[in-house]
This record gives structure tokens, C-alpha cells and sequence, in this order.
């Protein structure tokens, strides 16, 4: 029972003419792709030559790019966003920076207390420069311990009373260039030293007071004190640098202890060349010295020899002669 010869379903020819409903999606696509690649395979040669032409971006008075002139309304890259406010934020910190006082700027000492103002003067009195020195100190002083606190420094409780507002960079500017117009008045160094020893000798240390006064309100006793202890001062101070240059010492040691072995080594080794050598030269000396002598004696040495031979052939030519005649009798007595 085989049943008759039916034609089948699937033909190469039915799926070429997409009668095959299964597989019309997949015959369309070969085709599809048949005709992509012969229009591909109709396209001219590529040369691989290109000319890209930029135009130049426009920038705002700050130097910043605008994005499609500025006026299309884009929004700009994230990065560059990000690089503007990184400067801008460099830029203000180097402000800031700069209008901080030299002691914070360049980390200077500070000192652990800071003195009251001196007293106003009278209505009418002469304008006193050393006080509105001291007035703008203290306010300076107290406005750098107020915005940047260090270790040991006064409360803020015990920092009232100072009027102190912002400068410009220009007016710091010219308080430099004043600063350094003075400078250039000075005639030398021998009338700035003057001046300070002048001031020097007008000022000394109050140990109960722990600042500097005027030399005309103690006496020559307290004088001699605060001589004393500046004296004990230094004395300390020295023995505290001492101390730290003894501990750097033996550390030091701990790391070059055993480079010192090895160059006391190499150093007493340099040291037996070095006598070695010595003794060399002197023996070397000798022996030149010797030779010059024996080249000198060596001609009469040589004569001496040359008439000690001359001798000693006469004398066997003698000897010869005598043997010669001694044969002679012997063989005739002999006979």
C-alpha cells in the first residue's frame, strides 16, 4: 500500500516564486539582499580622499565658546560646565588667598595672646600714629584668630572690641608700594640698624606682663632681670636644639652605622696601600741609587777583570812552556 505519486509541498521552484506560504518571509529577505548587493556592486570605487572644513567657534567676552553663536539656546557640554565653575572656584580661592595677611599666607608664628588696644587720647589731642598702628594690629590679630583658629589661641570670648573691615587689592597694593617707598628712603643699612637699636634699647621684656614696654617704666633692676632671662632664654633654647641635633645623631647612626663600618674599612685599607706604597718608593729609590753606582763602578770593574784575565793567560802560556820542557827531560831521561 504506497500511495500514489503526489507532487510534495516544498520545491525549489515553489519557494522561488514564494508559493510556499512558510517560507515567503525568508525567500523575500534573500531577495531583498540579492538586490542590495547588486546595487552595492554598482557604486564607483572609493578614492579615500576627504576635506573637512571647521568653522571657528565664537566665544563671549571671557574667552568661554558659545554653543551655536549663542544664540540658538543649546545647552552646553557637561564638561565644560564643570571646567568654568572649577575655575571660577580656583579663581576665587586664589582671592581669597590673597587677601589673607602674611602670617596665614606664608605660616608664620602667631602669638598666643593677644594685647588689649591702647586707650583713645583726648578730644583735640594730636593724632598718635603708634596707636592706630596698634589699633589696626589688633584687628588684625583678632581677625585671623577669630576666622582661623590655631592650637593655644584665645577664646572668641575674650576677642571684642575691634573694628575691622575688608580692603581691596588696590588699596593693598598701595599700602605695599608705600611700604616699599619708605624702604627706598632709608640711606642704608646703617641707619635702619641704628633705628632699630634705637627702638631695640627703648623696649624691654616685662616677665609679669609677658609683653614688651617701654624701658623708662622699669627699673635697673627689673632691666637686669629681663636680661637675665633672656639669657635663660636662649640658654634653653639652645639646650632643646642640642637635644633634638643629639636625637637626629643617633638616628642618623641607625641608618649610616653600617656605611661608617665599611668606609673605616676601606679607609684603613687605603691607609696600609698607602704605606705599602711608601715603602715601595723607598725602596725603589735605593735601588736606583745602587744602580747609578754600579754603572759607575762597572767600567773599572770590567778593566779589572779585563787585566785579571790578561794574568791569568800569561801565566798559563808561562805554565804551558814549563810543562812542555819538563815532558821533554822526562822523556829523555827516560830513555
Amino acid at each position: 500500500g504506497g500511495g500514489g505519486g503526489s507532487t510534495p509541498g516544498r520545491t525549489p521552484i515553489r519557494d522561488g516564486l514564494s508559493i510556499n506560504e512558510e517560507a515567503a518571509e525568508g525567500v523575500a529577505g534573500v531577495a531583498a539582499a540579492r538586490q542590495v548587493k547588486f546595487a552595492l556592486s554598482n557604486l564607483p570605487a572609493p578614492k579615500n580622499k576627504y576635506q573637512v572644513v571647521i568653522e571657528e567657534a565664537e566665544t563671549d567676552e571671557r574667552g568661554i565658546e558659545l554653543v551655536d553663536g549663542g544664540t540658538s539656546g543649546a545647552v552646553r557640554d557637561a564638561a565644560d560646565i564643570a571646567a568654568d565653575e572649577e575655575r571660577q572656584r580656583r579663581e576665587a580661592e586664589d582671592f581669597r588667598l590673597r587677601m589673607r595677611t602674611s602670617a596665614l599666607r606664608l605660616g608664620l608664628p602667631r602669638p598666643q595672646s593677644i594685647p588689649p588696644p591702647p586707650p583713645g587720647g583726648a578730644d583735640g589731642e594730636e593724632f598718635d600714629f603708634e596707636r592706630a598702628v596698634a589699633l589696626e594690629m589688633y584687628a588684625l590679630l583678632s581677625h585671623d584668630t577669630l576666622t582661623h583658629p590655631y592650637k593655644g589661641a584665645p577664646a572668641a570670648e575674650a576677642i571684642n572690641g575691634y573694628d575691622y573691615y575688608a580692603v581691596g587689592e588696590e588699596e593693598l597694593e598701595a599700602a605695599r608700594a608705600a611700604i616699599d617707598a619708605e624702604a627706598a628712603a632709608v640711606s642704608g643699612p646703617t641707619e635702619a640698624s641704628q633705628a632699630w637699636e634705637a627702638a631695640h634699647e627703648r623696649c624691654v621684656y616685662d616677665a609679669k606682663q609677658k609683653a614688651y614696654v617701654e624701658g623708662g617704666k622699669v627699673s635697673k633692676g627689673e632691666r637686669a632681670k629681663e636680661a637675665e632671662g633672656r639669657f635663660n632664654a636662649v640658654l634653653a633654647y639652645m639646650k632643646r636644639e642640642q637635644k633634638k641635633i643629639e636625637k637626629q645623631e643617633k638616628k642618623a647612626q641607625v641608618y649610616t652605622r653600617g656605611h661608617a663600618k665599611r668606609a673605616g674599612d676601606a679607609s684603613r685599607s687605603v691607609q696600609e696601600v698607602c704605606v705599602d706604597l711608601d715603602v715601595a718608593r723607598t725602596e725603589l729609590t735605593c735601588y736606583r741609587t745602587l744602580k747609578a753606582l754600579e754603572e759607575r763602578a762597572l767600567e773599572s770593574r770590567r778593566a779589572q777583570a779585563e787585566e785579571l784575565l790578561s794574568g791569568q793567560h800569561s801565566l798559563e802560556d808561562e805554565l804551558q812552556k814549563r810543562y812542555a820542557v819538563l815532558s821533554r827531560r822526562m822523556q829523555q831521561l827516560t830513555l
